[in-house]
């Protein structure tokens, strides 16, 4: 069962760049210097819906991917990490609608990938 947590991993590694990226995009290094940007960014509430959260959700996706490739959990195990991830993508939504809704959608459809009930056989 090591697929469903790398595509987790990779989803999470999604996560992580797009939010790089949407704050690498908004700095002007020439003018200041990247800790000033995050310590002014990080007063504004719209940065931590745009940005930190789904920078936060990514990495808690690759902590989950790497403990579970370690842990080797059963199918409904991993269906149900799965669900709790889907369940953090959807509160996602709440506060950035477009990189929620990518998320819901990748782990929607990791998760009916693996579910467990899909197969005869229980591993």
């Amino acid at each position: 069962m090591k697929s469903p947590f790398l595509w987790l991993a990779l989803i999470g590694l999604f996560l992580v760049g797009l939010a790089a990226y949407l704050q690498g995009t908004s700095m002007d290094l020439s003018r200041f210097g990247v800790s000033h940007y995050l310590t002014a960014d990080s007063a504004i509430p719209a940065w931590w819906h745009g940005v930190a959260l789904p920078f936060i959700l990514g990495l808690l996706y690759l902590v989950t991917a790497f403990v579970c490739l370690c842990l080797r959990p059963r199918r409904r195990v991993t269906f149900a990490v799965l669900a709790g991830c889907l369940l953090l993508a959807a509160a996602l939504c709440l506060f950035n609608v477009g990189v929620g809704l990518l998320a819901f959608v990748m782990l929607a459809l990791l998760l009916v990938a693996t579910f467990p009930w899909a197969t005869s056989s229980q591993q």
